[in-house]
């Protein structure tokens, strides 16, 4: 006795484990045949042209165990565009999920055409996510950034002497808003891009795209280039500034897959909404400006050279050259916080405008709360 038909349709573009259960699902009433809806149908229905073309999703479908025929609906636009394939298969069973669209439209057509119609229950394999197109397009994919040197592109200090900022791009993490690591930055992007950085744009482009985005016309406060430089940029970077917002030389450093070995961070608070930074007690002398300007040039040497005691050292410079200029870098309530890591570790800054937030530590043997890093 021949094995029953069923008919499924859809677009099944990122092909997912929810997709692969609907049609393991599926299998269990007969042979299924697919009908995949085309590119044309796609632009024209959900007004976006798929991540993978008609013949990949085709060609990726019919490599499955669980699917016995794929025909790609050319010519056809809309939620019914399976409809010629069906009366070429003539299938006992049209099967879709409970959230597929037009399930009366599709309930008719099955009445008219004695086929019986299944809706299935979106419900993963057991000990697997729940996967949707949807859900999988929310994916973040942003990444985040360390700044191991910063200030310097803000003009109020560049502008009296140059100087550098370094910084090092990594894998996005599940971290705190308001804690110096970028969130209102890849807010941004996400808005203006998704919840990921596009391909077809140069990403010191896309990091100007955002710095426009972030610095309308009028304007008061400048957001400098850290957050979009250092969220767009792959690896270790460190970005030359001379009296402008915008750096004029960026320097690639060559070998940094051995600083994950020794960088973390450590989660304190979020920065309170009444806490300001920026509070009046700026000093922004030359003395302070040119020492900040001189330990860039440190720790671009030591990156290079791969001295991990220098580098533990010169973190902590920095973190104390950042107070000298803005005291509010540091809050009295990490204070002592940040004073016990030190004694413990080779290494302690706060992260962006600091106040509170996540430390960066640089240690050989981190604790059990310590954040673990990887660089893009």
């Amino acid at each position: 006795m021949s094995k029953k038909k069923v008919l499924v349709a859809g677009f099944f573009d990122l092909l997912h484990s929810g997709h692969i259960r609907f049609l393991e699902e599926a299998h269990e009433y007969g042979d299924v045949y697919v009908s995949i809806g085309s590119d044309e149908n796609s632009i024209e229905t959900k007004h976006k042209t798929p991540i993978f073309s008609e013949e990949e999703r085709k060609y990726m479908l019919e490599s499955l165990k669980f699917v016995k025929q794929v025909d790609i609906s050319k010519g056809k636009i809309g939620s019914m565009s399976f409809d010629d394939f069906a009366c070429k298969i003539k299938p006992d069973y049209f099967i879709t999920n409970e959230d597929g669209s037009d399930l009366a439209l599709k309930d008719n057509f099955c009445k008219r055409n004695n086929i019986e119609f299944k809706v299935l229950k979106r419900i993963p394999k057991p000990g697997l996510q729940e996967r949707s197109s949807t859900s999988i397009k929310e994916i973040d994919k942003i990444p985040h950034r360390l700044d191991l040197i910063g200030f310097y592109d803000q003009k109020i200090i560049n502008n009296i002497y140059p100087g550098s900022v370094i910084l090092a791009n990594i894998d996005r993490l599940n971290l705190e808003d308001r804690s110096g690591m970028s969130s209102s930055t890849r807010n941004v992007i996400r808005r203006v891009f998704g919840n990921s950085l596009p391909e077809h744009i140069q990403r010191d482009e896309i990091a100007k795209i955002i710095f426009a985005v972030e610095n309308p016309p009028g304007h008061k406060y400048i957001s400098g280039v850290v957050d979009q430089l250092g969220l767009c940029l792959p690896g270790v970077n460190r970005l030359k500034f001379d009296d402008n917002y915008w750096p004029y030389k960026i320097e690639k450093l060559n070998d940094y897959k051995w600083l994950q070995n020794y960088l973390f961070l450590k989660k304190t608070k979020p920065r309170p909404l009444d806490y300001e930074v920026f509070d009046g007690r700026e000093n922004f002398s030359i003395d302070n400006i040119k020492n900040h300007s001189s330990l860039g040039e440190k720790l671009w040497s030591v990156l290079n050279n791969k001295d991990i005691e220098l580098l533990g050292n010169t973190i902590n410079q920095i973190h104390e050259s950042q107070k000298l200029m803005i005291p509010g870098y540091e809050s009295n309530e990490l204070k002592t916080h940040i004073e016990n890591i030190k004694k413990n570790h080779l290494g302690v800054k706060l992260m962006g405008a600091g106040g509170y937030g996540y430390l960066l530590v640089v240690s050989k043997k981190p604790e059990k709360d310590f954040i673990k890093i990887a660089i893009t």
